[in-house]
């Protein structure tokens, strides 16, 4: 049934440095797309791109990293960001995730209630290339069936260490009526579970028996080879989560070090068969500065919210050059 666990199921890929990159290639729309570059002290710097939104319709844009950097994590952002009970754009995004060692893209899509019409970002964080070495940026991909829960965990290979992750699933299948058969992925873990791995958790919100078709997940994650004085760290901020209210969390990086990914989970995630999974959507997670990352989204006030759960975001640091 939609909103319980029928099935739950982890895999775990283990990663050599043989790995080729598996990339969903996702076509951007025609409007033209503006590319900014935030100011930094540190050698990390913020890129995005924006193009237009609106209420019924899809967005897909990227941002790359230039020069002598490259990516070390990235995000996305949907303005203006959905605030129960009606005001922005109600959105659901299940595409952010890495293109290679320079680009991070992102995809999404707007309700057509309630009406209106924005704009959405792709972000990449980028870090000069004396500071980190990436080993590699791979992929794995599994199909759910309605009414699945499943994680994928990347295990970096043991010269190396995870330092972000994505993700690219099926989007909602009706943009008229957000119901079980429209949300389809829910994303509700992309996070460092250890310093070798990411974990990436969804749950397929399609009714069964058909005619809801099965969905596809893909995950991603970026490994950095080990070397003298490259080490990632972490910094966490939790929120509660409320029917009817926005839950944002900002965790930042201390003085010295700049912030180069972020990672979030819904916790605590649905256990046993017949759990009820919180149906939510993340319209902002971001970075915001050298230091912090932003991470925004709302509970569905139409399907029912588990007691105790909470938002957990996690800003990943790595220590500025002397």
């Amino acid at each position: 049934m939609p909103g319980t666990e029928r099935d739950r199921s982890r895999h775990r890929i283990w990663l050599t440095p043989a790995i080729a990159l598996c990339v969903v290639l996702v076509v951007g729309p025609a409007s033209p797309a503006v590319a900014k570059k935030s100011k930094s002290k540190a050698a990390a710097t913020t890129r995005s791109v924006t193009v237009p939104i609106a209420s019924g319709g899809t967005a897909t844009t990227s941002a790359s990293c230039a020069g002598k950097t490259h990516m070390t994590g990235g995000g996305f952002a949907v303005s203006p960001p959905f605030t129960p009970p009606s005001n922005g754009l109600r959105s659901w995004t299940t595409t952010s995730n890495p293109v290679g060692k320079k680009t991070w893209t992102a995809s999404g899509s707007a309700f057509n209630n309630p009406g209106g019409a924005g704009s959405f970002t792709a972000f990449a964080r980028c870090e000069g290339n004396s500071l980190g070495r990436i080993a590699i940026t791979a992929s794995s991909s599994v199909t759910l069936s309605p009414g699945e829960f499943r994680s994928l965990a990347f295990v970096c290979p043991g010269n190396s260490h995870v330092i972000s992750g994505g993700y690219a699933g099926d989007g909602p299948t009706d943009l008229n009526h957000p119901s079980s058969n429209g949300w389809r992925l829910d994303i509700l873990q992309s996070q460092r579970t250890s310093a070798r791995e990411w974990t990436i958790t969804a749950f397929d919100r399609g009714n069964s028996p058909p005619p809801s078709a099965s969905a596809s997940l893909t995950g991603f994650v970026v490994c950095e080879l080990n070397a003298k004085g490259v080490k990632v760290s972490e910094k966490s901020a939790a929120a509660p989560l409320t029917t009817g209210a926005l839950a944002t969390a900002d965790p930042s990086c201390p003085k010295g070090r700049h912030v180069v990914s972020a990672g979030f989970v819904i916790s605590p995630l649905p256990s046993g068969v017949g759990a009820v999974v919180p149906v939510i959507s993340l319209d902002e997670f971001k970075p915001t500065s050298n230091r912090g990352w932003h991470v925004g989204l709302h509970p569905w006030t139409s399907a029912v919210l588990p007691a105790g759960e909470s938002l957990q975001a996690f800003a990943y640091c790595k220590k500025d050059p002397q």
